[in-house]
């Protein structure tokens, strides 16, 4: 188990605390269920988050076909399609970014299955007191 100290704003707590009184549920659950999906996340988000979802999901639905001709290969996609192909990710990457500076372009490994499953333990989350009484 990996333990986290975040600090949040208090509306968002508040607001988790509430929604767990109500459901039965502690806090951290439903935080980490609910709450980090509704409000504005405290990481950066790339504006061009959705054009690379898209080109991961045409990557899933050509992974069958990919797997075929590419196993172990690392591949470019952009919009929708294969634009190139390398066994070397690094000589991949340096004619992507020639051919399409600037653009999103999915790279990856072709592998016997499409995505990765990474499991995480679990993630404890403690509200750091904001009165001065209690400050380190």
């Amino acid at each position: 188990m990996t333990e986290v100290t975040l600090q949040i704003p208090d509306n968002i707590y508040e607001a988790a605390m509430a929604t767990a009184k109500r459901e039965e549920r502690s806090v951290e659950e439903v935080l980490v269920e609910q709450h980090f999906t509704e409000y504005e996340s405290p990481f950066y988000v790339d504006p061009r988050h959705d054009q690379m979802a898209r080109e991961i999901e045409a990557y899933e639905a050509m992974h069958d076909e990919l797997k075929t001709h590419h196993l172990g290969d690392y591949v470019a996609i952009h919009g929708g399609q294969l634009v190139d192909w390398d066994a070397d990710t690094v000589e991949l990457y340096r004619r992507i970014r020639v051919t399409h500076p600037d653009q999103v372009v999915l790279h990856r490994k072709v592998e016997a299955q499409p995505t990765r499953v990474i499991k995480l333990g679990f993630v404890r989350l403690k509200r750091k007191p904001t009165n001065a009484l209690f400050r380190e």
